[in-house]
C-alpha cells in the first residue's frame, strides 16, 4: 500500500511518462512518415533499376532514417529508465526489494507465455 503523497507522486510520474510517450510516438511518426514521401518511396520502389547518383541518394536516406530511429530508441530507453529510477525512489525500502522481483516474475510470465503461443502455432501447422 503507498502512502498519499506516495501515490500523489506515482500520478506525477504517471502523467509526465505519458507526456513523454506522446513525444517519442510523434517523433517515430515523423521518421517513418518521412520514408512514406515520394523522394525516398520512389528510390526504394526503383531500387533494382536505380541510375548514376540515385543510388547514393537512397543510401543517404537509409543513413538519415536509421539516424532518426535510432535516436528515438536512445530517448525510449533513456526514458524506460528514469521511469524506472523514479519509481522506484518513491517506494518503500521494503518495496523497493518487491518491485524487481514481481517485476522478474510478470517477464519471466510473459516469455513462458509467448513460448506456449509459439508451440501452439507450430503444433497448428504442422
Amino acid at each position: 500500500m503507498l502512502t498519499l503523497e506516495q501515490e500523489e507522486t506515482m500520478e506525477l510520474v504517471k502523467h509526465e511518462t505519458s507526456r513523454e510517450e506522446r513525444e517519442l510516438t510523434k517523433a517515430m511518426a515523423t521518421i517513418q512518415e518521412s520514408v512514406a514521401t515520394p523522394p525516398p518511396l520512389n528510390l526504394v520502389r526503383r531500387s533494382g533499376r536505380l541510375v548514376d547518383g540515385e543510388a547514393l541518394d537512397l543510401e543517404s536516406a537509409m543513413e538519415t532514417l536509421k539516424v532518426g530511429m535510432l535516436r528515438t530508441l536512445e530517448r525510449a530507453d533513456k526514458l524506460r529508465g528514469s521511469t524506472l529510477r523514479r519509481v522506484i525512489e518513491i517506494l518503500s525500502p521494503v518495496k523497493k526489494v518487491k518491485f524487481p522481483a514481481a517485476s522478474a516474475e510478470f517477464q519471466l510470465r510473459v516469455r513462458k507465455w509467448g513460448l506456449q503461443k509459439n508451440q501452439q502455432r507450430e503444433i497448428e501447422l504442422g
